[in-house]
């Protein structure tokens, strides 16, 4: 037995019986999602929705399978690979994708909550994203493209040698020692000033 998570009725859930998280069509819709006419198309949704944590409207309902590198949900809809939270907004606006961007209110790359999320343009998104602060990426040895660790980038400013040698021990360009050492990189660490 499962409990609708619209009417908290129990029911047995069957390939007919919504996504196994609803006891019926219409509580999908009153949900937040609208149901679509067309069998394939009910199958359809019904699949992707049973790879999506459903949980109370106001929670987050993370996807719940393959994820890209940033954290957002990928799936095959329709012949085509989608974002999980674009599909997801398709679903509840009766098959309509976003124009441009599908935004995230919730900040979390892997809801797929219709309630969380919003049709907006790039410029709405960036916006958005510097209201709530978000624009500072990782630094130092936290930035997944950094090369050299905190104790390389202290010796390599402390070493004598020429941009290109120290930069063939580290497997990096000269230009990125050259920064390094100037303070252009890695700014976050102070250079230490030569005491004579």
């Amino acid at each position: 037995m499962a409990t609708c998570k619209y009417c908290a009725i129990e029911f047995l859930p069957t390939a007919r019986k919504s996504t196994g998280v609803f006891c019926s069509r219409s509580c999908v819709g009153h949900y937040g999602y609208r149901v679509s006419s067309g069998r394939r198309r009910d199958r359809r949704d019904q699949t992707f929705m049973n790879n999506v944590d459903v949980r109370s409207k106001s929670e987050c309902w993370p996807w719940k399978r393959r994820v890209n590198k940033f954290g957002y949900g990928c799936v095959s809809y329709n012949g085509k690979e989608e974002l999980a939270h674009r599909v997801a907004f398709a679903i509840a606006n009766g098959g309509k994708f976003p124009d441009t961007h599908a935004c995230h209110s919730c900040d979390n790359p892997p809801c797929c909550n219709p309630a969380h999320i919003w049709d907006g343009t790039h410029r709405q998104n960036m916006d958005d994203m510097m209201a709530k602060n978000r624009r500072n990426p990782p630094v130092g040895e936290r930035n997944r493209g950094a090369k050299l660790t905190e104790e390389d980038v202290t010796l390599i400013r402390s070493l004598q040698d020429r941009d290109a040698t120290v930069a063939a021990r580290y497997g990096v360009s000269p230009s990125t020692i050259r920064r390094v050492r100037t303070g252009a990189g890695w700014k976050h660490l102070p250079i230490q000033e030569a005491t004579s």
